[in-house]
């Protein structure tokens, strides 16, 4: 086994380093949302990139960051300050991270669990186009 691999279910498989998903796909909503469960087999931890790209009337939106317990319940990690208009906005999750960068606006010290998810609510019913996605990290 070389330093390339990592063990997973007990067999090698090929390390293929940080590696992007998408969330939530561009569209436009009107309620509250939650990504599937993510699972992470060796990242430490996230970047996460939450899109509004059109608005209607005056939304409220806010994404938070979800473990998925062993249980079944949903703790949230991270929550992120409301969006109120279009823009780019950019979250990061990693252990021992001491502080946000000049575009980063939230950066939380924790390490990304094996289930997690995103959940972005809504605070009005005016419709929003947004996605969601997130680049895992090493």
């Amino acid at each position: 086994m070389t330093v390339a691999q990592v063990i997973y279910g007990g067999s090698p498989v090929a390390f293929s380093g940080n590696f992007e998903v998408t969330l939530l796909s561009s569209a436009e909503r009107t309620c509250s949302v939650s990504s599937g469960d993510q699972q992470n087999h060796y990242s430490r931890g996230v970047a996460i990139a939450f899109d509004v790209t059109a608005i209607t009337g005056s939304p409220s939106l806010t994404l938070s960051l979800e473990w998925k317990t062993p249980l079944g319940e949903y703790v949230t990690l991270m929550t992120a300050p409301a969006v109120t208009a279009v823009g780019h906005h950019t979250y990061i999750l990693y252990p021992d991270i001491a502080a946000a960068a000049a575009d980063v606006e939230v950066a939380v010290g924790f390490p990304l669990p094996y289930c997690w998810r995103v959940t972005v609510a809504h605070g009005t019913a005016d419709a929003v186009t947004y996605s969601v996605t997130a680049s895992l990290l090493q």
